[in-house]
């Protein structure tokens, strides 16, 4: 069949070549022109339309590779290449089949097919990336364009079935710039060219294409642009070489003009990979670390910002409502005092009206007589004018002439002094308050947690109830226990200098520190010296920052009951090793200092603050210095005595401020003054029965809680 085509019909009708010259620079490989297409037989089978597409496999080599596919047709030849670049052909027997198998390369667009002769079969399957990257559905509309439009140059076979020449199917790959059938080892990824090796380095020096990256077709490497060297006279030549100790780089002529020591010398390629998993590794530690902190602390000031709006909405409405409420009270003591006034009006007229009615009936009276004594001074009977004097001689005396009783008294309104601060304290005022705000609230199975301590590894939980250490992680929601340390009753725990966990026994006069993995070593004992008139046991372990420790002590099984002779209550200060230093149990008069000291803590300024109770459900701050004298006590809210005061820990805040839990459901925060900055009801919270606490971070605050399934809080104090 390929007797009947002409160089020209095969060059037009193949539409893999641009220009005639390439096609006959590809014809000059292939000796024997003629023969090799008399040889071809007449016969050409295939339906495109229904060509299955098997998958693609992976080689060894990291090239794609797709399954064999198999011409049904008789070719005397085999063609064997890596980049297309078609080699000397071989003439294998005619009952031979073509098998294609195309290797698709990294770069989009390079195949590199190669062929080997099978068995003749009578199936054809063709992978589009065989064809050049074209699927089977697309082989049928492009026929117009790879085939000559010419009916004289398009042979009719025996079969139903025409040949379409696809792109790329058997094309040598040639540089995209220079037309050569050379090394293409190259491509361009902004132009989506393929570039030998001097058209690649023209490439990347041109400055339009700077920003182009070039990789390495064969194993995906990044090429690097070529830099011309800073120094004046070197100005041709290409950067070759990076000297690390001097953090320069240089082309081969500085090299050799100055000595560098050949350990601190580093090719680019080289320098280039070091730097871009350094980059990488920066990368990470900025996306996964330093960004992810940031949108965390933009995600906190989102909410924030939600959380200020709320609570303004929720002031705004108690001032409107409080408004409306003075209002309605303003109007109703307004009608009052109307009412009022007008009853006074209405009880004054009354009076005046009973009296202006006696004298109008005296004035009547007064008239009578006066007629009867003119009318009879005219008559001359004398029996008549004697009995009108003696009548007239009788009502005189009657008259009373006294005075009427004007009413002097009157109501007179006082208005209230509206000056600034009576209308302040008449209607109410504005003042800073701490944001409280719990964050995550978790569940336990204990009765009460009486201690915590939060450790670098985990949070350790003390129940005295329970008889029970536990070192817990807060994840997803929920508490993960992960150590548990049965029948062991703990008065209180401590984080010590190590990071290990110090514990205060019930009625036991050793300490014992919890180790990371669980284990329970004896740590200090109170052995009677000097400083100890009776047997004591610890109650709560304070450390220092320098290392050196506070412990409160009470007698073996001492109470709140009656303090005797025998009885002693103290705060014992220690060195790190153990060493007596002081203790504070009595002032310079002999007074104690404490009742039952059962917490303590203290800043960085030496004063020591004391939880002591005083009762069973009352207790007291007692502020002393590093000379035991007490500088102040705080016994509950100022201005909330009714409220009792049930201190059960205590902590020092970042900000040297003093944060107390009271069993009556409060937060109480002071300074080392005394003075109450804050005052938080925790039962608004949901936090009921608050039993123990620590600082869990800057502005975050773990309580435990006292009952049954006790609560584990998390809570934050803006300027806590």
């Amino acid at each position: 069949m390929f007797s009947d085509l002409t160089e020209t019909t095969l060059y037009n009708s193949h539409g893999m070549f641009k220009e005639e010259k390439d096609f006959k620079a590809f014809r000059k490989r292939i000796p024997n022109w003629s023969a090799f297409f008399r040889q071809r037989p007449r016969t050409y089978t295939s339906t495109l339309d229904e060509i299955p597409q098997p998958p693609s496999i992976s080689t060894s080599e990291g090239i794609t590779t797709s399954n064999t596919s198999t011409t049904s047709r008789i070719t005397p030849h085999t063609y064997s290449s890596t980049l297309g670049v078609i080699t000397q052909p071989t003439f294998p027997s005619t009952s031979e089949v073509i098998t294609t198998t195309t290797n698709t390369s990294p770069i989009e667009g390079i195949t590199a097919p190669t062929y080997t002769s099978v068995p003749k079969a009578n199936t054809t399957t063709t992978n589009p990336s065989s064809l050049g990257g074209v699927s089977s559905n697309q082989i049928l509309p492009l026929k117009n364009t790879y085939l000559n439009k010419n009916s004289s140059s398009t042979r009719k076979f025996s079969t139903s079935t025409k040949i379409s020449l696809v792109r790329g199917a058997q094309v040598p790959i040639s540089c995209k710039v220079c037309r050569e059938d050379g090394n293409v080892q190259y491509k361009c990824q902004n132009c989506l060219i393929a570039l030998c090796y001097t058209c690649c380095k023209k490439h990347l020096s041109k400055k339009s294409y700077q920003d182009h990256l070039v990789i390495n077709v064969n194993d995906g490497s990044t090429i690097l642009k070529p830099i011309k060297c800073p120094v004046k006279t070197h100005r041709k030549d290409d950067i070759s070489i990076f000297c690390k100790k001097c953090d320069k780089f240089m082309c081969l002529k500085c090299l050799t003009e100055s000595n560098h020591q050949t350990s601190s010398l580093k090719e680019l390629e080289t320098l280039y990979a070091e730097d871009i998993e350094l980059l990488n590794k920066y990368h990470k530690i900025m996306v996964e670390d330093y960004k992810n902190k940031f949108m965390g602390e933009l995600a906190k000031i989102e909410t924030s910002k939600c959380q200020h709006e709320e609570f303004y909405e929720k002031e705004r409405k108690k001032i409107i409502q409080h408004d409306k409420m003075l209002k309605e009270e303003i109007t109703k003591q307004t009608n009052k005092l109307l009412k009022e006034l007008k009853m006074e009006l209405q009880k004054t007229k009354a009076d005046l009206e009973n009296q202006s009615h006696d004298i109008e009936e005296n004035i009547c009276t007064l008239v009578k007589k006066i007629s009867t004594i003119t009318k009879e001074t005219r008559n001359s009977d004398l029996m008549c004018v004697h009995g009108v004097r003696k009548e007239i001689e009788k009502f005189i005396p009657s008259v009373k002439l006294s005075n009427v009783n004007l009413p002097i008294k009157v109501k007179e309104f006082i208005k209230a002094d509206l000056h600034a601060d009576s209308v302040e304290n008449f209607f109410g005022i504005l003042q800073n308050s701490d944001m409280k705000i719990v964050i995550k609230t978790y569940s336990t199975n204990l009765k009460s947690i009486s201690s915590l301590s939060n450790t670098n590894y985990a949070i350790c939980l003390g129940s005295k109830e329970d008889s029970v250490i536990r070192n817990v992680i807060l994840a997803n929601g929920s508490i993960e226990t992960l150590q548990e340390i049965k029948d062991i009753k703990s008065e209180h725990l401590s984080l010590s200098k190590t990071g290990n966990i110090l514990v205060a026994l019930h009625n036991d006069p050793c300490i014992k520190v919890l180790t990371e993995s669980g284990k329970m070593n004896k740590f200090y004992e109170f052995d009677s010296t000097e400083w100890f008139r009776t047997p004591q046991v610890p109650l709560c372990i304070h450390v220092l920052q320098n290392g050196k420790r506070m412990i409160e002590t009470k007698e073996i099984d001492g109470d709140l009951g009656p303090l005797s002779q025998t009885s002693c209550r103290q705060v014992v200060l220690q060195s790190s090793d153990g060493k007596q230093l002081n203790c504070y149990e009595r002032d310079k008069k002999g007074n104690r200092l404490f009742t039952l000291p059962i917490r303590i803590t203290s800043n960085s300024t030496g004063k020591i603050c004391v939880i002591d109770k005083t009762d069973a459900g009352e207790g007291r701050l007692v502020t002393i210095d590093s000379e035991g004298v007490v500088k102040w006590i705080y016994n509950g809210h100022p201005k909330k005595s009714h409220l009792k005061f049930n201190p059960t820990d205590i902590g020092t805040t970042s900000r040297d401020n003093i944060v107390v839990s009271d069993l009556n459901n409060a937060i109480h925060i002071i300074n080392y003054n005394g003075q109450m900055v804050s005052f938080l009801q925790t039962e608004t919270l949901g936090i009921m029965y608050p039993l123990s606490l620590d600082i869990y971070c800057k502005d975050e605050l773990l309580i435990g809680c006292k009952h049954d399934q006790a609560k584990l809080h998390i809570i934050t104090f803006t300027g806590f």
